[in-house]
């Protein structure tokens, strides 16, 4: 179905067409074959030709005298579509008619890559086209007569707001000018994250606002891929940063910090994963599924797959193993402590498998990270078990299938799910996470689910900051859904009984109806008619009792209890009191392990009743040292909320 196509072009530069012709009469003309055939019929112009590619101006110095009528010919202005020329290349240059065992070995190419629009109709039809017909003869074949195995195709960069950019109306971004605002790394994550089917939308900002990279040693600016890390408003590379490689810094960083302190040796016996704790066994079970699962998406060119692979795990090794281990490397150092030990392997481990798997995607941030995690870091860093001296000098991860346990990867993403919901229920309640609660409830619809709840219900207790996780057969007794006709989906397709709907649907058992909620579809009998009813014909409300917010997914029923004590009131205070001493502690540029003394001045029961009864724990989270009322403010000091309270709070470093 392609129209015709014009082969050739009046223009300078290009494959000068190998057709020489009579000016006097063009039915007289002759095709060369090859650079020794023109030679041999050349009776002009060879020696200013000769040692010159054949393009203009050389090739048209050659003249040829005509077999037909002895005339001389000189050749045709005309050279060849680029495209036409890029389409023959798999030809022309691997010796297809000289040295065909040479062709074979290359041919067909392994990966055909560019923008689909502007080449379906050019370099790719021609290749295709090409191939066909130079194979036509030489096997039967269909396999050898493609001229490639992979070909992708992709869409157009645009800008910001989706147009194309032109040099011409001056909204062209540089590539040195993308670069140096924002990184290489940053804009090769958003190429390979970016469906190839759909534009990608670039844009560049001048930074408005400096990034705070969060780090044990507090706030630092630093630099990521060559450039000082900003805050880009309202661009993509903004996201890539903010999801992906800060945090996947500040994960470096946490360990770096912590090991240089605890004088961390790469090289130490290892503690048998078997005996590591179940989340540590969890992290590197993960660990395996992201290699494997980012290999078969690399191999399959799939690298959207692969990017969102890779921030999937460095999400969870951010904000869940380490923000969760924490205290395991705050601990004082103790050569004996295996547990501390085998943190620090484990996520030693994750870090470098890391950098090897993320090479190919940031190459100059994962290059920095290898080198101080593995070359600078061990004398015999260039040995064989160490790796090679680049981490793109290393093979690429293979999964360590001992280490993979699906089961417990499944009941830990159970667990993580009940997290997400319970914190969105804090949010809808506002209740900040720091203010503990008592209870969380919990219902499932798999016998899997509830035992992944169960075996983990400490972990989620924990991240949730209620004192009790509690698993029931049903919440019926706190929450009763409410199920209402969505009359815009509906009419269409059961315009008779849409009053029928209307009035009886809320009427329905909700058992039946609870399918609707995880996404399926139900089958109802109303009066004697089938209706069938997918999850947008239903609107689903919710009546909950007093004093609990409830909500469900993925067949995960919560309720959360928002009753207050006055004791759970003065423990979120407490927590609230340590936050503001750690943000003190940050920004006075403490190292780590320094010590400090606490100054406050309230006059508030509650707040000295509350510092009274949980001195012990501010103490110990802060290093502190002391803890002392002042009767008088310090000007170095702003008051601060601790609960609904101000207070004046400073420190002074011991």
């Amino acid at each position: 179905n392609m129209r015709d196509w014009m082969i050739s072009k009046k223009r300078f530069w290009g494959l000068a067409l190998p057709i020489w012709i009579n000016p006097d009469d063009p039915t007289d003309f002759e095709v060369i074959g090859s650079l020794a055939e023109l030679k041999e019929r050349a009776v002009a112009g060879w020696s200013e030709f000769e040692g010159h590619t054949p393009h203009k101006p050389w090739i048209d110095f050659v003249k040829i005298k005509s077999e037909k009528s002895g005339a001389v010919l000189s050749r045709i202005p005309d050279v060849g579509n680029p495209w036409l020329d890029a389409g023959i290349v798999s030809f022309s240059t691997l010796g297809f008619n000289t040295h065909p065992d040479y062709w074979r070995k290359w041919y067909p190419a392994d990966l055909v890559t560019e923008c689909f629009p502007g080449q379906f109709r050019n370099w790719f039809y021609s290749l295709l086209s090409m191939g066909t017909m130079m194979n036509w003869d030489r096997t039967d074949n269909p396999d050898e007569k493609k001229p490639f195995k992979t070909l992708l195709g992709h869409r157009l960069v645009m800008n910001e707001a989706g147009k194309p950019m032109h040099k011409s109306d001056g909204t062209a971004i540089w590539f040195e000018e993308a670069a140096e605002q924002i990184g290489v790394d940053t804009m090769r994550w958003m190429y390979l994250a970016q469906n190839p089917s759909n534009d990608l939308r670039f844009g560049t900002r001048h930074p408005d606002k400096p990034v705070t990279l969060e780090t044990p040693n507090g706030p630092t600016n630093t630099t990521i891929d060559g450039v000082n890390t900003h805050l880009v408003t309202s661009t993509p590379a903004d996201e890539t940063r903010r999801m992906v490689l800060i945090p996947l810094w500040n994960s470096y960083a946490f360990f770096l910090n912590y090991a240089r302190l605890d004088e961390f040796d790469p090289v130490a016996d290892q503690v048998p994963v078997a005996d590591r704790p179940e989340i540590d066994r969890w992290l590197l079970s993960n660990l395996q599924a992201l290699i494997g699962g980012m290999r078969t998406a690399l191999e399959d060119y799939n690298t959207p797959e692969a990017a969102r692979l890779a921030a999937a795990f460095i999400d969870d090794l951010s904000s869940w193993y380490i923000r969760r281990n924490r205290r395991r490397f705050w601990r004082s150092k103790d050569t004996g402590d295996r547990d501390k030990l085998a943190a620090y392997q484990t996520l030693y481990e994750a870090l470098v498998t890391l950098t090897k798997l993320v090479a190919p995607m940031i190459p100059f941030l994962s290059e920095r990270m290898y080198q101080n995690l593995i070359v600078n870091a061990r004398p015999d860093g260039h040995n064989a078990e160490a790796g090679l001296e680049s981490v793109h000098l290393c093979a690429y991860p293979t999964p360590n299938f001992d280490y993979l346990d699906r089961d417990l990867n499944e009941s830990m993403a159970t667990a993580q799910t009940v997290v997400a919901l319970g914190h969105k229920l804090r949010l809808d309640a506002s209740q900040r996470v720091r203010q503990p609660l008592p209870e969380l409830r919990v219902s499932t619809s798999t016998s899997a689910q509830r035992e992944a709840i169960e075996r983990l219900s400490d972990v989620i207790r924990e991240e949730l900051n209620v004192k009790h996780v509690t698993v029931c057969d049903s919440l019926a007794d706190i929450v009763k859904y409410v199920y209402k006709a969505n009359l815009k989906t509906l009419g269409p397709k059961y315009g008779k009984l849409l009053n029928l709907l209307r009035e009886k649907l809320s009427t329905v058992d909700g058992a039946l109806l609870a399918p609707l909620r995880n996404g399926e579809s139900v089958t109802i009998s109303l009066e004697g008619n089938q209706i069938t009813l997918v999850p947008e014909d239903v609107q689903v409300g919710t009546e909950q009792a007093t004093g609990w917010v409830c909500a469900d997914e993925r067949g995960v029923q919560l309720a959360l209890s928002t009753d207050l004590t006055a004791e759970l009131i003065r423990e979120g205070m407490a927590r609230d009191f340590i936050r503001q001493v750690q943000q003190l502690r940050k920004d006075a540029n403490l190292e780590i392990e320094s010590r400090i003394r606490i100054y406050y001045s309230t006059t508030d029961k509650q707040v000295i009743e509350m510092l009274a009864e949980w001195t012990d724990l501010i103490l110990g989270e802060t290093l502190a040292d002391g803890l002392n009322l002042s009767s008088e403010t310090s000007s170095k000091s702003e008051p601060v909320n601790v609960g609904n309270v101000k207070v004046w709070i400073w420190i002074e470093k011991t």
